[in-house]
């Protein structure tokens, strides 16, 4: 009974907190505006919002972090055709320069000093690669390079009856290989007699090879055959054609000169070209053609004057002061005699030693007017046999002869044996150009004339004078 009490009990009280906690739900339950809020605490649009977590575009950018183009760029890495460059390494044209630096077997050549070493006569000797430097009528000049050994080739030996070269004449600057049959000498000036035809290689700049002796290297048998230039030069005598000069400190140079101007004492010059030579154990220094290798000439300082064309001043003898000896100086003496004479107290005495046709000569170029006559006359005592003697006038335009004119005589007529002094003269009209004038005697062998006994004769009292 008691029991039944208890769980009728225990029920109700069961029933009473149902009871209870069903009116306090209820009351949360009518409140559903205000608390629960659907839209606010889910607002899925927000929290989700995957397009901006995912955001696959930018996190992915497959473009951007692949990108082959650029981490690969084969182009740039391989550029096969800058690594390579083929033509730019190998460019054979320039390392290889076949015409310059090898043209024939080195085995098969020799250098000039080994020719030079060689004993005169028949040759079998190749130069290769050597320059040209100097060329001239019947031969030219060559060198191995801008320090070594030069050599002559003369080819007079082999030109035509027309005056012809064997081959055709190479010019300077040339390169050439050379096949060498003949070499000797002439009047010990070493040189190559002769060759086969030379073959040109290739070209150079001889500047390189000439040698300056300005400051006084004098001519020597270490620079035979070499190019040389000066500057500064100063003729100091002469003798003919050949000039003492002086440049630096040298002194008592001999210097050939073929064409051009006859320098004066005292004149003072360039030479732009020249050739060390040698003639009977001198070395002197020689130009072909001083038309083009003689420069800057001034003969401010010559002799002005005809002060001893009465040749009484002897303070120079052999020539005297105021003239020169032009051709074939050793063949001949000028000397004073105060014994036979036509005015003052002395006279030129010549003495002729030689077959050549010798010449003296005036020192003094007067200067001249185109179109205007002048005269040379000279009083001549010629009593020989073997030996005569005619005046010769020429005109110059500063640098070099002017031709008078095909149809003109520059020449007086030849002396006649006679024992009495006799007048010479030439007359000429001073052609178009010319601005100076130079007189001159030559003297020629006749007869019987025997250069061991000579032939004399007498001149005295030269004049120019203008009609």
């Amino acid at each position: 009974m008691q029991r039944k009490l208890w769980l009728t009990l225990l029920v109700a009280s069961f029933a009473l907190a149902v009871s209870a906690c069903g009116d306090a739900a209820t009351t949360d339950t009518d409140t559903t505006a205000n608390t629960d809020a659907m839209p606010v605490d889910d607002t899925t649009p927000v929290e989700d919002t995957t397009p901006v977590e995912d955001t696959t575009p930018v996190e992915d950018t497959t473009p951007v972090e692949d990108t082959t183009p650029v981490e690969d760029t084969t182009p740039v890495e391989d550029t096969t055709p800058v690594e390579d460059t083929t033509p730019v390494e190998d460019t054979t044209p320039v390392e290889d320069t076949t015409p310059v630096e090898d043209t024939t077997p080195a085995e098969d050549c020799n250098t000039i000093a080994d020719l030079k070493a060689q004993a005169e006569g028949p040759a079998d000797v190749l130069l290769c690669n050597v320059a040209v430097t100097y060329v001239y009528e019947s031969g030219f000049f060559i060198q191995g390079s801008a320090d070594s050994a030069a050599i002559g080739v003369y080819v007079g030996g082999s030109l035509t009856d027309e005056g012809n070269w064997p081959y055709e004449a190479p010019v300077a600057g040339d390169l050439l290989n050379l096949q060498v049959t003949e070499y000797g000498s002439y009047n010990g000036l070493q040189q190559i007699t002769a060759s086969l035809a030379p073959e040109k290689v290739g070209t150079a700049d001889i500047s390189a090879f000439a040698l300056d002796l300005s400051e006084g290297t004098v001519p020597s048998e270490d620079i035979e055959s070499r190019l040389v230039t000066i500057t500064g030069a100063k003729v100091d005598d002469k003798n003919g054609k050949v000039l003492s000069i002086s440049y630096g400190t040298a002194t008592d140079v001999p210097f050939y000169v073929i064409n051009g101007k006859d320098l004066c004492r005292n004149a003072t010059f360039d030479l732009t070209h020249g050739i060390v030579t040698e003639y009977n154990e001198t070395h002197q220094i020689k130009t072909f053609d001083a038309t083009v290798d003689v420069t800057n000439i001034d003969d401010s300082g010559c002799a002005d004057n005809d002060s001893n064309w009465d040749f009484e001043d002897w303070t120079l003898t052999d020539p005297p002061l105021g003239f020169e000896k032009t051709d074939y100086a050793d063949g001949f003496t000028v000397t004073q005699d105060t014994e036979a004479f036509y005015g003052g107290a002395s006279s030129a005495k010549i003495m002729l030693m030689t077959e050549k046709t010798a010449e003296l000569a005036q020192s003094w170029y007067m200067p001249v007017t185109a179109g205007t006559n002048y005269t040379l006359s000279v009083w001549a005592w010629e009593n020989d046999p073997n030996l005569r003697a005619r005046l010769v006038l020429e005109f110059f335009d500063g640098a070099q002869k002017v031709d008078a004119g095909d149809n003109v005589s520059k020449y007086s007529d030849y002396t006649t044996d006679n024992a009495e002094w006799q007048a010479m003269s030439v007359t000429i009209t001073a052609p178009e150009g010319a601005t100076q004038l130079r007189g001159f005697i030559r003297f020629y062998d006749q007869n019987d004339f025997d250069p061991a006994v000579g032939a004399a004769m007498h001149i005295d009292d030269w004049s120019v004078s203008m009609n």
